[in-house]
């Protein structure tokens, strides 16, 4: 799950499962979790130190979106997502998310298919 807040400086956070999940475990301790008044940036403030996103352009590679997970996670940090854009600009719109879930696909479309053994 991803929701980009914006506001007219452009995106604030992404707010993943992992932060709301994080929220509820320390609101749910303390009996004060409540979704129905709590406000997306209240919850944004739960989200790890470490957690980040990026903004890339439609013009980026493939490659571009496969060096920006490696090079986060070489600095011992989680992307957990790339923020697409024509521009690559925090304020322009968006028009794509790439997840660490969408991986899988981004190394389908470099990798050759495997050779199938006749069964």
């Amino acid at each position: 799950m991803l929701f980009r807040s914006v506001e007219s400086s452009g995106v604030q956070g992404v707010l993943t499962s992992n932060t709301v999940v994080r929220w509820l475990g320390a609101r749910g301790e303390a009996g004060t979790a409540s979704a129905s008044v709590t406000s997306v940036e209240e919850v944004l403030q739960a989200r790890e130190k470490t957690e980040t996103y990026r903004h890339l352009s439609l013009r980026s590679t493939v490659f571009d979106v496969l060096q920006a997970f490696d090079e986060e996670q070489a600095a011992g940090r989680t992307l957990s997502a790339i923020l697409v854009s024509s521009t690559g600009r925090p304020a322009a719109p968006l028009l794509g998310i790439v997840t660490l879930s969408d991986l899988p696909v981004v190394y389908r479309m470099i990798s050759p298919p495997s050779p199938r053994k006749p069964a």
